[in-house]
C-alpha cells in the first residue's frame, strides 16, 4: 500500500513537471530525507487538521463527545500516515537545493495531498457517518476546502521557519 502511495505521488510530481509552461532545468540531487521535519510537520498539520474535521464531521452527522473523542483519533491517525507518506514521497525527489516557499510547488504539493485526502475523508463520511454518498462527497468537500488553505498556510509557515523563499538582503555598495 506504501509504495501505491508513493507511486501515486511520484507520479503526480512528473505530471506538473511535464505540463509546465516552461523547460525544467536540470536540478540539484535529491535532498536527504529529514524524518525529524518530516515528523513535526506531520503532528503540527494532522492535528489542526483533525480538530478542524472533527468539527465538519460532527456539523454533519451529528453524535456524542465520546464519537468526536473517537473520530479525532482515527483522523489524527489515518491522515497522520497520508501525510507522512505524502510527505516522503515529496522530499525523496525534490531537490536539496528546491525553494520549498515557492508558491508553484506549494501548490502541486496542494493538489496532490488534496487528492489523497478527500478520498480518505469521504471514506470516514461513508464509513463512520453513515452518510450517503451526496452527503459524503459534501462533508469531504467541505473538508478539502477548509483542509487545503491549512496544508498551504502550514507548507509555507514551515518554508519560512526553515529560513526558505525570503529575500535576500540588499548587496552593500
Amino acid at each position: 500500500m506504501k509504495s501505491l502511495i508513493v507511486g501515486s505521488m511520484l507520479g503526480c510530481l512528473v505530471a506538473t513537471q511535464l505540463w509546465a509552461s516552461e523547460p525544467v532545468a536540470p536540478v540539484a540531487p535529491p535532498a536527504e530525507v529529514d524524518w525529524s521535519l518530516i515528523a513535526t510537520k506531520a503532528v503540527t498539520f494532522e492535528v489542526m487538521s483533525s480538530a478542524l474535521e472533527t468539527a465538519i464531521f460532527m456539523a454533519f452527522y451529528g453524535g456524542s463527545t465520546a464519537l468526536a473523542g473517537s473520530l479525532f483519533l482515527v483522523s489524527l491517525t489515518t491522515a497522520g500516515v497520508a501525510y507522512a507518506a505524502h510527505e516522503y514521497a515529496w522530499e525523496s525527489a525534490l531537490p536539496a537545493d528546491a525553494d520549498r516557499a515557492d508558491p508553484d510547488l506549494i501548490a502541486s504539493k496542494s493538489v496532490t495531498y488534496r487528492v489523497l485526502s478527500t478520498a480518505r475523508s469521504f471514506m470516514l463520511g461513508r464509513f463512520l457517518g453513515g452518510g450517503e454518498v451526496a452527503t459524503s462527497a459534501a462533508y469531504a468537500l467541505v473538508v478539502a476546502v477548509t483542509d487545503t488553505a491549512l496544508y498551504a498556510a502550514t507548507e509555507l509557515a514551515f518554508a519560512r521557519w526553515r529560513g526558505e523563499g525570503q529575500a535576500s538582503p540588499a548587496p552593500v555598495p
